[in-house]
């Protein structure tokens, strides 16, 4: 959430997040919606032990956003501004 909070990461951004609900039918969610849904899971449920029915749920939750720490799974919402020769 720092990201975004100092400009870093602009909350519209989407990301790589399949298995979560703000996903899209293509598996990419908003940055700021991922932050809030994993905000009510974790009000939900506070803890996902080993056979928890919603232990699956928060676990693709955490891949999204250990992908985005890491890095990876952004996408752009605009192509690159690169003329490329004919």
């Amino acid at each position: 959430m720092l990201n975004v909070t100092y400009g870093f990461v602009p909350a519209g951004s989407s990301v790589y997040a399949p298995g979560t609900q703000s996903a899209n039918s293509a598996g990419f969610a908003n940055v700021l919606d991922l932050f809030n849904e994993a905000n009510a899971e974790l009000a939900i449920h506070g803890t996902a032990l080993s056979g928890d029915a919603w232990r699956s749920y928060q676990e693709a939750l955490k891949n999204a956003f250990q992908s985005i720490n890491e890095g990876g799974s952004f996408a752009q919402s605009t192509p690159c501004n690169i003329d490329c020769p004919p």
